[in-house]
């Protein structure tokens, strides 16, 4: 679940598209049958392929038919562990021809595992940005600045490092 613009257009934000486990399988499989190899949407030239460029060169290939931005999104986060550049060609190039089952038609369980890595990743740093970078800024900076000019000490059960 990525925010919508002002116009409503889909924009890709990090958090909720985590959190977001709604993207139906189906629309997962339909991403996954327009992507025939990495050839298809990298040229070879090409040493990283950006989020934008990756989902617009997807619907490209689709021809006219609508497809899920969140699916796209998922493949491409699935691609890339949560980050924003795909960089490792020669690993999603064997990716790709893992998606095939025996009758030819890709499977969407075979990103299953990609896929909630990468949605822990971008949990993960969420938590480290939002959460411990915060304590982290406190305990080490703020906190000495605080109880010792101001005598304000938020954990005074914890020893004080800076009297050592």
């Amino acid at each position: 679940l990525g925010s919508e613009g002002g116009r409503g257009e889909y924009s890709y934000e990090p958090l909720p598209w985590a959190l977001d486990v709604t993207v139906p399988e189906e629309s997962i499989a339909e991403v996954m049958q327009r992507i025939t190899g990495v050839d298809s949407f990298w040229r070879e030239n090409e040493g990283s392929l950006g989020r934008e460029v990756f989902r617009d060169r997807i619907k490209g290939l689709a021809g006219g038919a609508q497809l899920d931005d969140r699916a796209i999104d998922t493949i491409f986060n699935a691609f890339t562990g949560g980050t924003y550049w795909l960089t490792k060609r020669g690993d999603i190039a064997e990716n790709i021809r893992g998606w095939r089952s025996a009758s030819g038609a890709p499977n969407p369980g075979t990103v299953t595992g990609s896929v909630v890595g990468a949605r822990l990743q971008v949990i993960g740093a969420w938590l480290f940005l939002n959460v411990f970078s915060s304590f982290a800024a406190y305990f080490i900076i703020f906190r000495p600045i605080l109880c010792v000019n101001f005598g304000i000490d938020l954990l005074p059960g914890t020893p004080r490092y800076w009297e050592n």
